[in-house]
């Protein structure tokens, strides 16, 4: 008889946790498993997954407080217990409030949550009942997240029970996209970033670096790709600053691999990260990488081989690199291939799925 493993998640917008849970359940279902999705009503999960064939969907209408409504609760326990689940992966804080503590009354075996997120877990007396007493195992995309998970408190859960399962790229299909046509700026080196336009990613940090790149007299375009509430702020610093001609905010990019494409080097400066997916992503595509050596970004770049880490917030240590980069075409090139290959090596789509289902 098939196990049944079911992916609960209640976020009604689409993010990182959202790709993996729809990337996971249709690869677990095409290799024979019995998958059940749980997603809040109406959600872009749900439209996304809704006629995946092999996936069996359920849409439930939630909130953050959903875990005190015992009429909720006492459903979920009636549908897990009739489902026949023995191995649910859990997305949000509050989907292990609502559906851990009812899997774990229904008496499914193997509770698992899954943090994408390298935020410290707050030492509270709930978050030691829920580690302690529902969760049977964490999932972590990176050690860095894995690290911060106990943080404030070593013995919140059994370090064995945390498992890192990096975020996959599915290289045959990312291969496969078809690149779309652009006009190179001559003599110019395009840098790169892609990301939403937030506190977290620190976009503001890139004007610094552009302005030591134009006082160095680098012939530059940088290009952010990404939208959000930082958006007029930061184009706003850049008519202030006066760096009009050497940035452009292009807003959402809906074609990552062409954007990617088209630069020649890719720098990242965010202030933390759960895994760096886009730094993947551009190392796919053979481009040097700059970031600040936070979070996971270690973990995927190899400094000096794969592209440059740089001490966190620095931003004319940042420059310098890029510099380097800009004016060595092939050391930009060599790194690019060899960011390649510690992709295909280490971060493939194939190996995340043999790993979660040893650990499942």
């Amino acid at each position: 008889m098939k196990k049944t493993i079911c992916f609960f998640n209640s976020n009604k917008s689409w993010g990182g946790g959202e790709q993996w849970h729809y990337d996971m359940a249709v690869r677990l279902a095409n290799r024979g498993s019995r998958v059940v999705m749980f997603t809040n009503f109406n959600s872009e999960l749900y439209h996304t997954i809704k006629n995946q064939a092999g996936i069996e969907v359920y849409q439930l209408k939630m909130s953050n407080r959903s875990f005190l409504n015992p009429v909720k609760v006492k459903r979920l326990i009636r549908l897990f217990s009739h489902i026949q689940i023995q191995s649910i992966i859990l997305n949000l804080p509050a989907d292990v409030k609502l559906a851990g503590v009812a899997a774990k009354k229904a008496g499914i075996e193997n509770i698992i949550y899954r943090r994408g997120s390298a935020l410290p877990v707050r030492n509270t007396l709930l978050n030691k009942y829920y580690f302690r007493k529902v969760i049977s195992k964490v999932l972590t995309n990176s050690r860095a997240t894995k690290n911060t998970i106990l943080e404030k408190n070593s013995a919140l859960i059994p370090e064995e029970k945390i498992h890192v399962l990096y975020n996959g790229l599915d290289l045959e299909e990312f291969d496969r996209r078809p690149v779309a046509d652009h006009v190179e700026e001559p003599a110019k080196i395009l840098i790169g970033n892609l990301g939403r336009m937030v506190y977290q990613k620190g976009q503001e940090m890139l004007l610094d670096v552009a302005g030591k790149l134009a006082a160095d007299n680098i012939s530059f375009k940088m290009i952010i790709g990404g939208d959000g509430p930082y958006r007029k702020r930061i184009q706003h610093l850049i008519e202030k600053k006066g760096l009009e001609k050497h940035m452009e905010l292009r807003g959402v990019i809906d074609d990552a691999k062409s954007f990617l494409n088209d630069i020649h080097i890719f720098v990242l400066s965010s202030r933390w990260e759960g895994f760096g997916y886009v730094i993947a992503e551009a190392m796919a595509c053979e481009k040097p990488v700059v970031a600040f050596d936070i979070s996971s970004n270690p973990e995927l770049i190899e400094h000096g081989k794969t592209g440059f880490l740089v001490k966190p917030f620095d931003t004319a240590g940042m420059a310098s690199h890029i510099i380097d980069l800009a004016r060595d075409e092939a050391l930009r090139k060599k790194m690019g291939k060899q960011g390649r290959k510690r992709i295909e090596k280490y971060f493939t789509m194939e190996r995340v799925i043999n790993n979660l289902e040893e650990i499942i």
